[in-house]
C-alpha cells in the first residue's frame, strides 16, 4: 500500500491556499510552488539515512555526516516539473527520471504514457 502524507505545516497550508486562489497571479504561483517545493523538500527528507566521517576544520577534526544514499527523483509529468528545481538545488548529484501519466477525462484516473 502506498502511504499518503499530507503536510500540516503551517506554512505549506498557508501558502497552498495562496497557490489555489484563482486571482493568485502566474508569477506569484511559481514563486509559491518553488517555496512549497523547499518546505516539502524538507519534510519528505527527515528519515534520510546518514554516514558519519571526519572533516578537516580551520580548528581541528570534526565529525561529519553525509546522506548514505543516492537519490532518484521522479517528477510526475507535468506538475511535478515545476518541483524539480528545488529539489535538484537540494540534491545536485541526484539521478533524474520523469513519470508521465495524464487523467482520462471520464473516469479521472491517471492513465500511464510509457
Amino acid at each position: 500500500m502506498i502511504e499518503v502524507k499530507v503536510s500540516t505545516h503551517p506554512l505549506v497550508q498557508h501558502k497552498l491556499s495562496l497557490l489555489r486562489d484563482k486571482n493568485t497571479p502566474s508569477y506569484l504561483f511559481r514563486s509559491l510552488l518553488e517555496e512549497i517545493t523547499y518546505l516539502l523538500a524538507y519534510e519528505v527528507t527527515l528519515d534520510l539515512p546518514l554516514n558519519e566521517f571526519t572533516v578537516t576544520t580551520p580548528f581541528g577534526e570534526a565529525l561529519g555526516k553525509e546522506i548514505a544514499t543516492k537519490l532518484v527523483l521522479l517528477p510526475v509529468l507535468r506538475a511535478g516539473l515545476a518541483m524539480l528545481p528545488p529539489f535538484l538545488h537540494l540534491f545536485p548529484v541526484s539521478v533524474v527520471g520523469h513519470l508521465g501519466f495524464y487523467r482520462d477525462e471520464e473516469t479521472l484516473k491517471p492513465v500511464n504514457i510509457i
